[in-house]
């Protein structure tokens, strides 16, 4: 039999979220009903709990979105879990140790780096269907439908998230200039559609831009670096990093060219 506060909990989840009925259905399979304090997640043992963010560089991203992480916790009442930001690299050299020191329950970020928990892509991160697998896997108390009072979500939070994301470009703004860049280089290189890679390569982008503007630096220390350098794979991107510097007066350097490769050439 269906419990009343199961209905009405759907019913506030389908007028909150645009999601469908499977994403629902997945997100109300541990609903415990309004008040529930104790957590859904599975514990294990006496380890710390801990989310993994993870980005390219394991830096702008990765940080930013760790704060989200835990603007997120503290709305779901579980300060008790660690955000643990790390870079592609450094979650594939260490994930073993990761997994020794703490009970890992999900990763987020730019790739899915293996350990048997549950992952969410960036771009599903940002989306209702990501909130809804998100709540699911750490559970904790719903919050209980207030009149006049909208209880924030991930999806909210994820908007706001992404309109202060940075502090001197704004990303409504400069998106269809970095749209073009995206676009050259799909063209050059013959890629399908982005697809779900779509948000992720403009917050990148973004991300490097501002970098750019604020005359920081990140480090591309793999071995395939000159390799890359030397390559006429480096010249499409140059020729592409030409667009952002005619429309926004920035240019790339070698280093964020390199991170952006990697993120595009991956397969």
């Amino acid at each position: 039999m269906v419990s009343t506060p199961l209905v009405i909990e759907a019913l506030r989840r389908s007028a909150l979220l645009d999601a469908d009925l499977d994403d629902i259905y997945l997100s109300l399979q541990h609903f415990k009903g309004y008040g529930v304090s104790e957590h859904n997640a599975v514990v294990t043992g006496n380890k710390p709990l801990a989310v993994l963010a993870i980005c390219s560089s394991g830096e702008g991203i990765a940080r930013k979105l760790k704060n989200l992480l835990s603007s997120v916790l503290e709305e779901m009442n579980r300060k008790d879990i660690h955000i643990i930001n790390l870079s592609v690299e450094e979650v594939l050299n260490t994930k073993h140790k990761i997994t020794t020191e703490y009970q890992v329950l999900l990763s987020i970020g730019v790739i899915n780096p293996g350990l048997d928990v549950p992952y969410i892509s960036l771009p599903d991160f940002f989306s209702p269907k990501g909130e809804l697998t998100f709540q699911t896997i750490i559970g904790g108390a719903f919050p209980v439908m207030v009149e006049n009072k909208n209880p924030v979500t991930l999806t909210k939070l994820a908007e706001q998230y992404l309109q202060e994301f940075l502090t001197y470009l704004n990303p409504k703004k400069n998106r269809a200039i970095v749209m073009l860049f995206l676009q050259q280089l799909k063209e050059q290189r013959h890629f399908d559609e982005f697809g779900s890679n779509l948000l992720n390569m403009i917050v990148h982008t973004c991300v490097a831009i501002e970098r750019s503007v604020r005359n920081e630096t990140i480090t591309y220390n793999k071995l395939n670096r000159e390799a890359y350098l030397m390559s006429e794979l480096f010249k499409i991107y140059q020729k592409a990093n030409e667009i952002l510097e005619d429309k926004l007066d920035v240019k790339l350097n070698d280093e964020e060219l390199l991170f952006i490769i990697d993120m595009l050439e991956k397969e």
